[in-house]
């Protein structure tokens, strides 16, 4: 895996700063980049066919673009702690 340099590290979180600040919609995971980096090499190199999503934030519609289209997903809500299991 081809680590990120700092710079575009901070560049990419900077301007998820300031994209918040102005209330515009974000596009990716509310997470560390490197977190983010690293959950991409997972899904793509492994292909798994199961996924258990814990919080249902913006990760879940993000990471979908890099998980088999077979999958079988579990959605664990903690907000309104409910659950949702859906088949894509």
């Amino acid at each position: 895996m081809n680590a990120p340099s700092l710079l575009s590290i901070y560049t990419k979180g900077t301007f998820r700063k300031l994209q918040k600040m102005f209330g515009l919609e974000l596009k990716d995971p509310y997470m560390k980049y490197k977190e983010i980096a690293i959950f991409k090499e997972l899904f793509t190199k492994l292909k798994p066919k199961k996924c258990l999503e814990y919080g249902c934030g913006t990760s879940t519609l993000y990471f979908l673009d890099f998980l088999p289209k077979t999958h079988i997903g579990i959605l664990l809500n903690i907000i309104k702690a409910g659950s949702k299991k859906f088949n894509l």
